[in-house]
């Protein structure tokens, strides 16, 4: 196969065995909590929600101090509807119910972005890194998640050429769309990394 017309040789197609499909965000702000549900369930862990990412976000950074998005009000409502409805703790599991029939905190939710947390995977964060870097994740079977001030993808894959150009299979969850990029332009794009290899 050539690239193009008469160009340089396809020498290597790579997906990662733990590519499981893209999951599509459910809102219109939840491009990190879609990325995250597709890199755990590609690891196995296909009970998570983008609920649950999304809650646990808000928590987290009410938690830390971080007050924006609503947090505060987030986290403040989710314990007084814990504390009122006797549940066992203020995670989603617990909670979910009630913050899915409380319009207010259900917006709140809805609304928030953020950064995958990952939890009980193996990552690497970083910012920008190296073509080789998501190379050797991939070779490894791992992900690699590519972020910015706006949106949130994961690399699940990657075309070598004969001229040692690289390609890059890369998930939108936005558009629920697959796409072929070029190293060049994945790179530019990324401001923040993740590696997820276990």
């Amino acid at each position: 196969m050539t690239h193009g017309n008469g160009g340089p040789a396809l020498t290597t197609d790579k997906t990662s065995s733990n590519w499981a499909g893209g999951t599509a965000q459910l809102t219109g702000s939840w491009c990190f909590a879609a990325a995250e549900v597709t890199a755990q369930r590609g690891f196995g862990n296909n009970s998570i929600s983008q609920e649950q990412v999304a809650h646990e976000v808000l928590m987290a950074r009410a938690d830390a101090g971080d007050y924006t998005q609503h947090s505060r009000e987030y986290s403040e409502g989710v314990q007084l509807l814990w504390a009122t409805n006797s549940r066992n703790d203020t995670s989603w599991a617990s909670v979910h119910d009630l913050v899915n029939g409380d319009q207010t905190l259900r917006g709140y939710l809805e609304n928030s972005w953020g950064q995958p947390r990952l939890s009980g995977r193996t990552t690497v964060m970083s910012g920008r890194i190296q073509s080789d870097v998501i190379k050797q994740t991939l070779d490894r079977d791992g992900l690699v998640l590519t972020g910015n001030a706006l949106h949130w993808k994961v690399i699940y894959g990657y075309q070598e050429w004969s001229d040692n150009s690289l390609s890059y299979r890369v998930y939108d969850p936005m558009h629920d769309t697959s796409s072929v990029l070029d190293a060049a332009s994945v790179l530019q794009d990324m401001q923040v990394s993740i590696q997820v290899t276990a």
